[in-house]
């Protein structure tokens, strides 16, 4: 809208444009002698007695100011306006709701003002055009710009810096205007550069781009802005940003290959490793704690710390800059610390030490006088953290495997022959799935239990298990019982030192008839599912399912045999795939988010694998794609929506309370009656945010849980909660002392329950709490002697009944309320009429 209030000559008028315009620009007066027609973009009036000479007064003394007359509907009205040159816009004009009063206004505004502005702007160019040139030699980016044959005809100074850096002879910065852009940069042509600057002119569209610039070893950040006159660029060095960006993508790499380490020294090897070649920090050592010995021990050192320090130190939690660290748990550096740097570290200047939890340190140190940059103190932190959770990994899963190895040992089928192959030792386990009683069978020939392939395939392995440095072989075989049925069984074979064997047999029997199940499956499912053999030069298809087909466009026949890679992963996405195809059975033991390529372009999947055999070539697999593109998709835009809608609604509210205050200070009588009840909507919908909010939390499973609490403490808080709400409520609980999972979010709900009695059950209500234990299971009855929650609202909660635009419940403190206690593993119901709310909740285990 053009510049220029509007003026109203009676409050007829002023009303019907108030809720249009804001209150600074429309303004009533009570003559026309009042208008300055030098600030006014419009005058609006209504048929009222003289308004016919002060039309004629506005025109004598601005005969180009828009007048516009309204109101109801007067012919006689409409015809005197129209010979005084008014725009008549009667109140019947806008019914249809396709145009406003104020749309009315604003039209006519902007066409009053059209040849003012054209006129200003052309005395303004030349002023405007000096102000553009100097703000472009001000601004740090670079800048340029080219006529439509590409020949330079402005360049500010960081333009021609990076120009006559890149150009392919030198040439003053006087002498650039009017060179072509190509012969100065000769080496910018079949670039990406070329590409956008040309494709922005062919369009006449703008183009933002990043790009790397070989020649100059340098990432450019570029926006482009073309004419039918030339172009326009500006760019800036974001050689800093990729590198960043790189550093942090190559640390997810890293992070992957630490959560596939085994043990702790592996670990400790990948992260001096990062720290040298991802970080830049060549000078770095990581140092795991010994608890026999109480000292942090080296673990790892990277080539460039072994050439300054001789032999790593080792320190006691506390002493030292690395054990300071551990002790606290906190990064420290070494001039922060105002810790010395031993003479004995060479031209070590500096130090950064970051505790691995309480499994070590992470120590990185600079020669630099400058010292380590923040950037990498950042990354550095980062690697450490992901170091901490792999360490915590590995010793989660040695205890594991220990536990696994005692208690399994004692349950599975183990067997051990003496040199000559004679049964020395078998497991109640096995016996009796052999069906064989002990005295029958101890000291028998190990060929009464197999075939005479099955005996060779074993003697051959335990003859190469003696012959190498393996501990152990696996082999499937067949056993025979002693009523002749075969069954397929996997044997993991170990020697023994007076050359023996021991063999720990595992029934496939179940395996097998999954496979066959699986096959079945694998042809049905609606999951796309390709069988692949895992090589050292990636995945083979076998065979793809009919919905593998679907989804990717490719038929059995044409995959078979083809690298899986080569068939879906998109370019960007290659580095990623060959990294899951790298120890493919510890990579992906976990289902992982993978972009693939489909017909309709790249879609993401939910990736999993299940391993069904083993090769001469590898492990062999089912890959299993479920798309989830539109799930991320909506669950994005839902949690986008709820972020946004709850911000604005509280800054909304909170702008409106504060003037509805104001307004409560200024005002009495009914208007003050009105802007309390205002203020009572606004606190209301702050507590209908803040419910949302916590249905969020308890949607979430927030932390608590698994948090244990005091029953009859929450049922307190929500007693005197009902109080506070209504003072004539009357509280009576009957609660043991008990207590449930469950922390703030329950005493939320709880309270919810409370006030909602407290206010919809009549004037005096009378609320009763009501709590018996069963077993692992506390009953709480909430009950109040009011008419009860409707049934139709009973039904949409417990799911009796869908929700639709005509059947839903109103009242989110009971949605609040189920939520949170489904989120600590409980139920909600009703009970006498929805008089009573019951809560089946769990008890803490003691």
């Amino acid at each position: 809208m053009s510049s220029g209030a509007v003026i109203c000559l009676d409050s007829v008028a002023a009303r019907a444009v108030a809720a249009v315009f804001a209150p600074e620009w429309v303004r009533e007066v009570s003559s026309v002698d009042a208008v300055d027609a030098e600030t006014v973009g419009c005058v609006l009036l209504t048929p009222r007695d003289g308004w016919e000479r002060d039309v004629r007064t506005l025109r004598a003394r601005a005969p180009d100011l828009p007048v516009i007359l309204t109101g109801s509907a007067d012919p006689k009205a409409g015809a005197i306006a129209s010979r005084l040159g008014v725009e008549y816009a009667p109140e019947e004009a806008f019914d249809d709701g396709a145009e406003t009063l104020g749309d009315r206004v604003v039209a006519a505004l902007d066409r009053s003002s059209y040849e003012l502005e054209r006129e200003r702007r052309e005395e303004q160019l030349p002023a405007a055009c000096d102000r553009y040139e100097e703000v472009l030699e001000r601004v740090e980016d670079g800048f340029f710009a080219v006529n439509d044959d590409w020949e330079f005809t402005y360049l500010n100074e960081g333009g021609y810096e990076v120009i006559q850096a890149a150009a392919a002879a030198h040439v003053d910065f006087e002498e650039l205007p009017g060179q072509n852009l190509w012969t100065v940069v000769p080496d910018a042509i079949g670039t990406a550069f070329e590409e956008h600057y040309r494709g922005a002119m062919a369009t006449q569209q703008p183009t933002s781009f990043e790009a790397y610039y070989d020649p100059l070893d340098t990432w450019f950040g570029v926006t482009a802005y073309p004419s039918s006159d030339g172009l326009s660029v500006f760019f800036n060095d974001i050689t800093e940003r990729k590198q960043r960006e790189t550093a942090l993508n190559e640390l997810l790499s890293t992070t992957q290959e630490l959560m596939n380490a085994d043990d702790r020294e592996a670990i400790a090897d990948i992260v001096c490793a990062a720290a040298a070649d991802v970080l830049g920090l060549s000078l770095n050592a990581v140092r795991l704690y010994d608890a026999d010995r109480d000292r942090l021990v080296s673990a790892a050192v990277s080539a460039g710390a072994r050439e300054q320090i001789e032999e790593l130190p080792t320190y006691a939690p506390g002493e030292g800059l690395s054990g300071m660290a551990f002790a606290r748990g906190e990064a420290l550096d070494s001039e922060a610390a105002e810790r010395t740097i031993p003479d004995s570290y060479g031209e070590i200047v500096s130090a950064f030490v970051i505790p691995l939890g309480n499994y070590g340190t992470l120590s990185v140190g600079t020669t630099d006088p400058g010292g380590i940059d923040e950037d990498q103190r950042t990354l550095a932190r980062i690697l450490a953290a992901n170091a901490e959770a792999a360490l915590d990994r590995a010793e989660r899963i040695e205890r594991l495997q220990q536990y696994r190895a005692i208690h399994e040992n004692v349950r599975e089928m183990v067997y051990v022959l003496d040199d000559r192959g004679s049964l020395q030792v078998a497991t109640d386990a096995l016996l009796d799935r052999l069906g064989y009683d002990r005295a029958a069978v101890e000291g028998t020939h190990v060929s009464a239990f197999l075939t005479s392939d099955a005996l060779a395939t074993g003697e051959r392995h335990l003859a190469a298990l003696r012959a190498s440095d393996e501990e152990s072989r696996t082999i499937d075989t067949t056993l025979t019982t002693a009523d002749g049925e075969t069954f397929p069984v996997e044997v993991e074979l170990s020697t023994l030192p007076d050359g023996g064997s021991v063999g720990v047999v595992r029934d496939q029997s179940e395996l097998k008839r999954e496979r066959s199940r699986f096959s079945s499956l694998f042809a049905r499912t609606p999951d796309a599912i390709v069988d692949i053999i895992v090589t050292s030069n990636g995945p083979y298809v076998q065979r793809v399912n009919a919905a593998f087909t679907e989804t990717f466009g490719i038929d059995n026949d044409d995959a078979v045999g083809e690298p899986l890679n080569d068939l879906i992963v998109p370019e960007r996405d290659v580095a990623g795939a060959r990294k899951l195809d790298t120890d493919a059975e510890q990579a992906l033991t976990e289902p992982v988010e993978v972009t693939r390529q489909t017909p309709s372009g790249p879609r993401t999947f939910l990736f999993r694998a299940v391993q069904h055999g083993s090769t001469e070539q590898g492990p062999r697999m089912f890959g299993i794609y479920t798309d989830i593109t539109e799930r991320e998709a909506d669950q994005q835009r839902i949690a986008m929506l709820n972020r946004v809608l709850r911000h604005n609604l509280r800054n909304t509210n909170t702008v409106v309370e504060g003037y509805l205050k104001m307004v409560l200070e200024a005002v009495d009588g009914k208007t003050e009656t009105f802007a309390r009840r205002a203020l009572d909507g606004v606190e209301r919908t702050n507590r209908i945010v803040e419910k949302v909010r916590t249905i969020e939390r308890a949607l979430d499973r927030a932390d608590d849980g698994d948090r244990r609490v005091d029953l009859a403490g929450l049922v307190a808080d929500a007693s005197e909660a009902a109080r506070e709400r209504n003072p004539d409520v009357t509280v009576e609980t009957t609660v043991e002392p008990v207590d449930v999972v469950g922390g703030d979010l329950l005493r939320t709900a709880l309270v919810e329950l409370a006030e909602n009695a407290a206010l919809h059950a009549g004037d005096a209500p009378h609320v009763t709490f009501d709590a018996t234990v069963s077993g692992e299971r506390v009953r709480l009855r909430i009950e109040d002697d009011g008419d009860g929650i409707p049934v139709r609202e009973r039904n949409v909660l417990t799911g009796a009944q869908d929700i639709t635009q005509l059947q839903h419940s109103r009242g989110l403190g009971l949605w609040l309320a189920k939520y949170v206690v489904e989120s600590v593993g409980g139920e909600l119901s009703f009970a006498d009429g929805g008089r009573t709310v019951v809560l089946e909740l769990p008890r803490a285990a003691d």
